[in-house]
């Protein structure tokens, strides 16, 4: 607590474009890069053992709209308490060895890797749950500093997990998370009512004798303290190497790496008009090949590039993988981005039609708050808003 509190009053130290660039990919994926920086030439896919926290934070999307209408002031309010918020939690995960792999609007899912952060199972739950108690706890001084009333949803899981790298069309990858681990994970979140943290009761196994709680009726378990918490062990400062950097921007959107490239890295969220689609894959699972789940997100990714959208992520919830795609953002504006949406929406489902691959699809146009969040280490850029949560 002491380091947080170090942490908050310390002035953050100026980055480069290459450590900013690099706040906006994933851990696993700087990593892989830092040991080989050779570009990829298709998908990719490494398994692991670890921990899983997903933490999902009610009241954003009320408080966004709510702020949304102030104009400037507003937006400025909205960027200065999301990204408190989201430096005050990821400070936390990354104080007890987590990596934060994926941001899903106002929610992220965090990872505890064997044994890169603990040496086995029991020791990465045991310091994925401190971490949720210990940002359960942040939460009551960071609404007494922001006068929010913003509440924490947490689950914890345990087991495999398999990090993807898929894509490549127009030079685009991103990192798909999948495994039982992250199942469990989001599923104990699902079960968490505001202001809970739930465990899996597989990952409960590992840590029942030092925690303290009750069952779920469903089977895992409301965690509600520790007899003896996890000591906080840091993760080291990442240096990347500047060979690196060309793989490393093929994960960066357009609309941030352009932003970089011209000395705006540190620029403010906005508010602006937007069309957002919502693709669901449910054929994307833990048991698919990764040639499967290659083919699929090629196949979407060709689709909406071809209507000049932007793929804002992969995106990961109680409903599966989605592709959240955005019409409307820089350097890519069309006064019939919503016309080009819908198109592509047609497109996605004309190709998977006789492939018999699923998918569902929500198109929506109105004002969202876009921009980066999260911590100065870890962050992404999003679109938050009424109209994204609709879509969904």
């Amino acid at each position: 607590d002491a380091t947080l509190k170090k942490k908050e009053k310390s002035k953050p130290k100026e980055m480069t474009p290459l450590e900013l660039m690099a706040s906006f990919v994933a851990p696993p994926i700087l990593r892989r890069y830092n040991d080989d920086p050779t570009k990829p030439d298709g998908p990719q896919e490494r398994r692991h053992n670890g921990a899983v926290l997903f933490l999902d934070i009610s009241g954003f999307t009320k408080m966004t709209e709510a702020l949304a209408e102030k104009g400037a002031e507003g937006t400025e309010q909205i960027t200065r308490i999301l990204n408190h918020h989201f430096d005050t939690l990821v400070g936390i995960v990354e104080s007890f060895s987590g990596e934060v792999v994926k941001y899903a609007g106002d929610a992220f899912a965090a990872i505890w890797i064997c044994p890169i952060a603990g040496k086995d199972i029991r020791q990465v739950v045991h310091r994925a749950s401190t971490c949720a108690l210990k940002m359960q706890q942040a939460r009551k001084s960071l609404e007494k500093k922001h006068k929010t009333e913003l509440q924490f949803k947490i689950g914890i899981g345990c087991g495999a997990l398999k990090l993807t790298h898929v894509g490549g069309v127009n030079d685009k990858w991103d990192l798909l998370v999948k495994g039982a681990a992250l199942e469990q994970a989001v599923f104990a979140e699902g079960c968490a009512v505001p202001g809970d943290s739930v465990v899996s009761h597989k990952a409960w196994e590992c840590i029942a004798t030092v925690a303290s709680g009750k069952e779920h009726a469903s089977g895992n378990y409301y965690l509600k303290g520790l007899k003896k918490v996890a000591k906080a062990r840091p993760v080291k400062e990442r240096l990347i190497k500047p060979e690196a950097e060309a793989a490393i921007r093929l994960y960066v959107p357009t609309s941030v790496s352009s932003r970089i490239d011209v000395g705006q890295g540190a620029y403010i969220g906005e508010l602006r008009q937007a069309t957002i689609m919502f693709c669901n894959l449910p054929d994307i699972r833990s048991r698919a090949s990764v040639d499967k789940d290659q083919q699929i997100i090629e196949q979407v990714q060709k689709v909406i590039f071809k209507y000049e959208g932007a793929i804002n992520k992969l995106s990961i919830d109680d409903k599966g993988v989605s592709v959240l795609a955005v019409w409307g953002l820089p350097p890519l504006v069309h006064e019939d981005d919503p016309e080009r949406a819908i198109r592509a929406a047609l497109g996605i489902q004309e190709v998977f039609g006789p492939k018999k691959v699923r998918c569902s699809i929500g198109v929506t146009t109105g004002q969202a708050f876009s921009g980066a969040i999260g911590g100065e280490t870890r962050k992404e850029y999003t679109v938050i808003g009424d109209v994204v949560n609709l879509s969904a």
